[in-house]
């Protein structure tokens, strides 16, 4: 059986739970497409990188979209630039065709969940970690820990090959 695109997958998740009254953060904009996808099914997407090049793919992306914020920033500092929503999608790593030595980190990935999980109340996180980089098996190790510790892991999916990405929807857990 061939293996489904993790992208897909994770698109198919954010279809179910999320509506046009739903506020997303793309905490990692990347190319746009989760942006993209986000802002066609959400009433307003924000969405951070700390890449130029991220930020101006992104920009074209959603170009005829009117309900997308870009902000030129890390993820880590999310908190200071919304105080409410939903669901915060992550895609870690590095942009795809773009500078690899751009990569995100474990230390400002688990402050941006731990801002995450202050913004959300009890909304999702849906988190994708590529492992094929250095330091993505660690990022992923400390991502995986967190989670278990502070959300319900409602699906996870990757593929049966070695360094697949990990994808994982989650819900903050009650307080």
């Amino acid at each position: 059986m061939k293996a489904r695109n993790i992208n897909e997958v994770v698109h198919e998740w954010l279809a179910k739970i999320c509506d046009k009254n739903t506020i997303a953060i793309d905490a990692t904009a990347g190319n746009g497409v989760d942006t993209a996808f986000l802002a066609t099914i959400c009433r307003q997407v924000i969405a951070f990188d700390i890449s130029m090049q991220a930020i101006e793919n992104t920009r074209k992306a959603c170009m005829h979209l009117n309900n997308v914020i870009i902000l030129h920033q890390s993820h880590d500092q999310m908190i200071n630039y919304i105080r409410k929503a939903d669901v915060v999608v992550f895609n870690l790593g590095y942009l795809p065709n773009g500078d690899k030595s751009i990569i995100t980190l474990p230390e400002t990935t688990i402050r941006a969940l731990n801002q995450a999980k202050l913004i959300l109340g009890s909304g999702y996180i849906c988190i994708t970690c590529y492992l094929g980089h250095p330091g993505g098996k660690e990022e992923h190790s400390e991502v995986l820990s967190w989670l278990q510790q502070n959300t319900e892991i409602v699906k996870s999916y990757t593929y049966p090959i070695d360094d697949s990405p990990f994808a994982y929807l989650t819900k903050i857990k009650d307080r």
